[in-house]
């Protein structure tokens, strides 16, 4: 009701606010315990959609923060869950806001890695799923490492091939 607010809403502010501080640069650490306060909060009262969507990018900011750990999604009760376990989740459920998001985050983490020709792969695949966040802040980050992730593969071919010709 009313006099309780509309936790619905709530759970979407949460993850809107949490993709803004990651994206405006505020520190990793700072932003890894912001997620995890919100994450926790929306397990607690169930709210799967709001959690699924803060969970991918609170693993990106962790592995980005930690590049040594083995990140796990945590879902509540299911702690371990791999990406491949996560990907076929999605899959089944078809969401594209999810879909998208998870493409991205790993698109993203593979750029971060120098790993081009992967995060192009990762970032199509986004792509191909962009109508699931029309009028999200992704919008632009997606656009951005797209066009980065082409720029340095197309500099590497360029540059694999010039060392070839010597």
């Amino acid at each position: 009701g009313l006099e309780n607010g509309d936790l619905e809403w709530a759970g979407y502010n949460s993850f809107y606010y949490c993709d803004h501080l990651f994206f405006s640069g505020e520190p990793l650490e700072s932003v890894f315990h912001t997620q995890e306060q919100y994450l926790a909060g929306l397990l607690s009262r169930h709210q799967s959609l709001q959690s699924t969507y803060l969970n991918i990018w609170r693993r990106l900011v962790e592995k980005i923060h930690r590049p040594t750990w083995q990140v796990a999604y945590s879902f509540g009760e299911v702690k371990e869950q791999t990406d491949e376990d996560v990907l076929a989740q999605l899959l089944e459920i078809g969401n594209k806001m999810f879909l998208f998001a998870y493409y991205l985050a790993n698109g993203m983490l593979l750029f971060f890695r120098e790993d081009f020709e992967g995060a192009i792969s990762y970032l199509k695949s986004a792509g191909d799923n962009a109508t699931g966040v029309v009028g999200m802040l992704t919008n632009a980050q997606y656009c951005f490492y797209y066009s980065l992730a082409l720029l340095c593969d197309a500099r590497e071919r360029k540059y694999a091939k010039n060392s070839e010709q010597l």
